[in-house]
């Protein structure tokens, strides 16, 4: 079976990341009788992206052929590429993509029927403020204080 964990460096010894999309890096793990065979760092290129992070990184990986990914928060735009892909996602946090992986074998994962996190809290949709600014007594923002 070949599983990604959402990684922060990558590597087995690395945590899972609480973010799948916008994770720094995937661990690509082959097992065999739920032994690791193979593992390999593949740099997620779109952790910056502006827009659409999730999405493609759920391709690069679908393309890679995985069949199983392993993360924090599946956003909707990325678990709908993963479902239409195959891919089944399972969630976990707090441990080693090591663990995570070892956990899976076992059954010990649940998988995530569809997204688990909100759409756009990556980079790309920052939240604009009320534009008040800081009251200074007068009852009107700082800014417009000054005249």
């Amino acid at each position: 079976m070949k599983i990604a964990v959402a990684t922060q460096q990558g590597g087995l010894e690395d945590r899972v990341s609480g973010i799948v999309g916008r994770a720094p890096s995937f661990t690509i793990v082959e097992t065999s009788n739920e032994e690791i065979i193979n593992s390999e760092v593949l740099k997620n290129e779109f952790s910056k992206a502006q827009s659409g992070a999730g999405v493609q990184a759920a391709q690069m990986l679908a393309n890679e052929g995985i069949q199983a990914i392993i993360g924090g928060n599946f956003g909707p735009n990325l678990a709908r590429v993963f479902t239409q892909s195959g891919v089944k996602m399972y969630q976990a946090s707090g441990l080693t993509a090591e663990e995570a992986v070892h956990q899976l074998a076992r059954g010990e994962l649940q998988e995530a029927q569809g997204a688990t996190g909100q759409p756009g809290r990556g980079k790309g949709r920052g939240g604009r403020g009320s534009g008040k600014g800081r009251d200074n007594g007068t009852g009107m923002g700082r800014r417009n204080s000054r005249r």
